[in-house]
């Protein structure tokens, strides 16, 4: 997050030539791996000759990975004065250097637009929570909650986290980013930052990559309808024949795939998508206790394993794990009806299911019911391509209900890119496809979940396989396709390195 904030202020020779210049803003180019905020604040200061009181701000824009200098920063002076000085003098030190040293670019950055009610805050503790944030800008910031919309926290690297806030007045954010520019280097020392805090408005994002073709912004609401009935408490009592589930779906009627392969596939998925376990044990009940062209015989024996795995599954879950109690008590129930078991309570337990579909707790109501079209739009996306329009249908009434949802928005965006490359392979991802993998990577980001445990990270790096292979052939934005497959490289040597190593204690000891 924090490179992209920055480089879109990048020179106007990188870009569009037309751009106009910021008069306080600039930008330097070839500085060393190691270069910190730090340092490019000694630069000015100390080479150039600009007083220390004059620099608003400097950043070095790093590596996400590894956390070294991407080779560019920034520096934001007090005034015009300044700047000219800085630029000018970095300029003259260059000019002395031997041809054969390594030689600073430095230059006026292009003038980004501004979010005046959008701050941008970097240099936070690594281990930073909305907690913590929210805390600072009350205490340290002297804000009033009510002029705080939202935050969110990003690890930018491993040294620092960073944020944004958004505020409900310009005039509240220009007071806070002013505050934190003045006691930077206080706070930083007060809360163990790696480096001075620092902030500023965050830069609009680019209109390319967020408008549809009658030129307004792109948003949730244009692909995922808001649709009031689906939370709505049933009349009559549900029936048993009426309660979602594999059974009343019949995902496969229509499939041009075979059971037998949806089943492989499936099991497939359990290895790579843990927090999944619980859903597709259940499709995997599901389909065992159904009788197919292809396969007369029903599986009981089989079916009832899975059933319970998925329940314990569900037990044990942690945070993240998709829970679909209710879908595993309709199953549970169909199989008993097939199997004429456990006749005498049936009655009441069908009862009991409509209690659960119907909770008069509006939160749980929401929660239980958007996992279940959760577990809906997985079973008609296994089914293959011609099942994708039902399994967008179920994504998106899942999403009606728990619109921020990470997995569900990667599922829209993977089925978008899916459908798109099945009718083209290089046709370029369209605005709203854009912005379900901007939107699922926002939010992956916010609740980080690339430091959660082993199975939720490789989901993540999955995640960005994908969101790269989405927009290889949307030329703008190559480097954000570059950027996302190198960050996804190191991150799976990182894991196999470590792999390593525990395997070589293991056996020494």
């Amino acid at each position: 997050m924090q490179a992209s904030s920055s480089a879109a202020s990048a020179p106007a020779s990188d870009s569009n030539s037309n751009s106009r210049m910021s008069s306080t803003r600039i930008f330097i180019r070839g500085l060393s791996p190691g270069t910190t905020d730090l340092k490019i604040r000694q630069l000015i200061a100390h080479e150039a000759g600009v007083p220390d009181h004059s620099i608003v701000f400097a950043q070095a824009i790093l590596d996400s990975q590894s956390g070294q200098c991407k080779g560019i920063g920034f520096a934001e002076l007090r005034n015009t004065e300044r700047a000219k000085m800085a630029v000018r003098n970095i300029q003259q030190l260059q000019d002395t250097k031997h041809a054969s040293q390594e030689k600073l670019k430095v230059e006026f950055a292009r003038e980004a637009e501004k979010d005046g009610k959008e701050m941008f805050v970097w240099n936070l503790p690594v281990n930073c929570t909305i907690e913590w944030i929210r805390q600072f800008l009350l205490y340290e910031c002297n804000c009033c909650e009510d002029t705080i919309l939202s935050f969110r926290i990003f690890r930018a690297n491993p040294y620092y986290s960073t944020g944004i806030v958004k505020f409900t007045t310009e005039d509240s954010a220009s007071c806070v980013i002013q505050l934190i520019n003045h006691n930077g280097l206080r706070l930083s020392h007060k809360y163990g930052c790696s480096g001075r805090l620092a902030a500023k408005f965050s830069e609009k994002k680019s209109e390319k990559k967020t408008r549809d073709v009658g030129g307004r912004p792109v948003c949730l609401e244009d692909i995922v309808k808001p649709s009031a009935h689906l939370l709505e408490i049933t009349k009559e009592p549900l029936e048993l024949k009426d309660a979602e589930n594999p059974f009343k779906w019949c995902a496969y009627d229509g499939s041009d795939k075979n059971i037998e392969d949806v089943i492989d596939t499936i099991l497939d998925r359990l290895k790579l998508e843990p927090m999944l376990s619980s859903a597709y044990q259940g499709l995997l009940a599901a389909y065992h206790g159904t009788r197919f062209d292809r396969r007369k015989h029903i599986d009981f024996r089989k079916s009832r394993e899975y059933l319970k795995s998925a329940v314990d599954y569900g037990k044990d879950a942690d945070e993240g794990h998709v829970r679909c109690e209710f879908v595993l008590q309709a199953i549970e129930l169909n199989l008993d009806a097939k199997q004429s078991r456990n006749q005498l309570n049936f009655t009441e337990r069908v009862k009991a299911l409509n209690k659960i579909w119907n909770t008069q707790d509006e939160a749980k109501r929401i929660e239980i019911r958007a996992n279940v079209f959760h577990v809906k739009a997985l079973d008609f996306f296994h089914q293959g391509i011609k099942k994708y329009d039902e399994a967008e249908k179920a994504v998106k009434a899942s999403l009606s209900l728990r619109p921020d949802n990470f997995m569900c928005i990667y599922l829209l965006a993977y089925i978008r890119a899916r459908m798109r490359r099945h009718h083209n392979n290089r046709t370029p991802a369209d605005a709203e496809e854009l912005f379900l993998w901007n939107r699922a990577y926002d939010l992956a980001n916010e609740h980080r979940w690339q430091y959660k445990n082993e199975g939720t990270k490789m989901y993540f790096y999955q995640f960005l396989i994908n969101y790269a292979e989405a927009i290889l052939n949307n030329r703008s934005l190559e480097d954000k396709c570059l950027e996302l497959a190198n960050a996804t490289y190191q991150a799976l040597r990182n894991i196999s390195t470590q792999k390593r190593r525990n395997s070589r204690k293991y056996c020494n000891a």
